[in-house]
């Protein structure tokens, strides 16, 4: 019935407005489209802004929140003006950020501005499209339409559901970082890379630093690098007109050319016509190349570790029986670059999506990787397995059957002791004086243990085998 209402109004309010001594078509319209063909037509005036705040029934299912968000796209008349965002302000109001955009900040996927007032947004262009677009979090908000392109009459806007690509690449790199951040600590070609890619940026630090100093040196800001420089030059050009239009006229000659990358690397050498443009253009790359195999073998030095032993290779033996050997060290710039990863992994997988449950969620999925899939193949086995108990996959023995085997192959390991014994006794002098009177005794047939006059605890629980 409302929408009824106000198509039937809508004539009704542009003849009041025409009344009212308005021009109708001089006017910049909104038209927003919702659902079910809703349609309503706002006028845009920077004294009052047109509303569009996103309703309960617009927003995305909530299963969608941590891969989504809300987008107004605003589809602009093509004819009158040049550019889809020049001229076109906006504002947004959101609610309260997320719990760990306070801790996260710029790094969040999203925006995690407090915008519960009013705050001045920039429309982005829509890849493959002259439309623009305003985003808000799937949680909802509004978009408020002060002022259209200069040249735009009429706009039309209404809201669609958009996956937002930064989580897909915040997830895949975060695992990444936090299951291989072993193998990447250990990777030659990564270590080259960051010693590469380090070099240029430290040059170029360098170099803003030292630009930075000359200009602090200029007198007045006229002529960089140099005290002396500058004062010499602002001379001449006070002092000789003649001289500064030549100089400034030469110049210009010369520059007039270079209007684009073609001109500047086709420039020439005034005196001797030298291409000074594929030299500059040479002499940076060089430079460059220079500059990152220097720092790519500085980097694989410094994160190099320690040659393998060669030979016999020292080795002790672990709980289970099995052989350790004992290798070099980790060195400490790879246990830290490693740390490095992994700390950034898990600052991305807590920062991925839209919802923070979710986020950490997916942290502490992907910290417990292997234990969730120990129990999951653990949990398959046992539904397909039809064993309840020890005694279906072998037959069981009685305690009394345990007893008696036990006494068997003790009194016939004793017999075989006694004769090796007897056999080779020179074994007999091979102890100590107090063992070869009971070593004796023992070859002779005697017992191979005496229980002890005074029991030291449960009679029962004492007792002894040689398997």
């Amino acid at each position: 019935m409302g929408r009824l209402l106000r198509r039937a109004l809508l004539p009704a309010l542009a003849v009041l407005i025409a009344a009212c001594g308005y021009s109708v078509e001089s006017a910049q319209l909104l038209e927003f489209v919702g659902q079910d063909d809703e349609r309503d037509v706002l006028e845009v005036s920077p004294e009052r802004p047109a509303p569009l705040c996103l309703r309960t029934f617009e927003r995305p299912p909530m299963w969608l929140w941590p891969v989504s968000k809300v987008r107004l796209r605003m589809q602009l008349d093509s004819d009158g003006y040049e550019s889809s965002t020049a001229g076109l302000k906006l504002q947004i109001r959101t609610g309260e950020p997320r719990f760990l955009c306070h801790w996260l900040g710029p790094i969040a996927v999203g925006s995690c501005r407090e915008c519960r007032g009013k705050c001045a947004e920039v429309a982005r262009d829509i890849v493959g499209s002259r439309d623009v677009a305003v985003y808000l979090p799937p949680q909802g908000g509004c978009v408020y339409v002060s002022k259209l392109p200069e040249g735009c009459k009429r706009i039309r806007v209404f809201w669609e559901v958009y996956w937002d690509p930064a989580v897909a690449f915040y997830i895949a790199g975060g695992l990444i970082l936090v299951w291989a951040w072993r193998p990447l600590r250990e990777n030659v070609a990564l270590h080259a890379g960051i010693g590469g890619v380090g070099s240029l940026v430290f040059i170029a630090l360098m170099v803003v630093v030292w630009f930075a100093k000359g200009i602090r040196g200029t007198v007045h800001g006229t002529v960089p690098f140099g005290r002396s420089l500058t004062t010499l030059g602002t001379l001449l050009f006070a002092m000789v007109p003649a001289a500064r239009d030549a100089i400034l006229g030469y110049a210009i000659g010369w520059l007039e050319p270079a209007t684009d990358w073609r001109g500047w690397l086709s420039l020439r050498d005034p005196f001797f016509q030298l291409p000074i443009g594929w030299l500059a253009v040479t002499i940076a790359v060089f430079a460059s190349l220079s500059l990152i195999m220097l720092g790519a073998n500085l980097s694989r030095r410094y994160f190099a570790q320690a040659p393998d032993p060669e030979g016999d290779v020292p080795f002790i033996i672990g709980g289970d029986g099995r052989r350790i050997d004992l290798l070099p060290p980790i060195p400490a710039s790879q246990i830290l670059l490693g740390w490095c990863f992994w700390l950034l992994g898990c600052l991305m997988l807590v920062s991925s999506t839209h919802v923070d449950g979710f986020s950490v969620a997916l942290l502490v999925a992907a910290l417990l990787k292997d234990h969730i899939i120990h129990l999951v193949v653990s949990w398959r086995r046992a539904l397909a397995s039809d064993v309840k108990g020890p005694g279906d996959l072998r037959p069981l023995m009685s305690g009394e059957a345990f007893r008696e085997q036990a006494l068997s192959h003790t009194q016939r390991a004793v017999a075989a002791l006694q004769n090796h014994v007897r056999a080779n006794p020179h074994i007999v002098r091979s102890v100590c004086e107090q063992s070869e009177l009971r070593l004796r005794r023992f070859s002779d047939g005697g017992a191979h243990a005496q229980m002890p006059a005074e029991a030291l605890g449960d009679e029962g629980s004492s007792w002894c085998s040689v398997m």
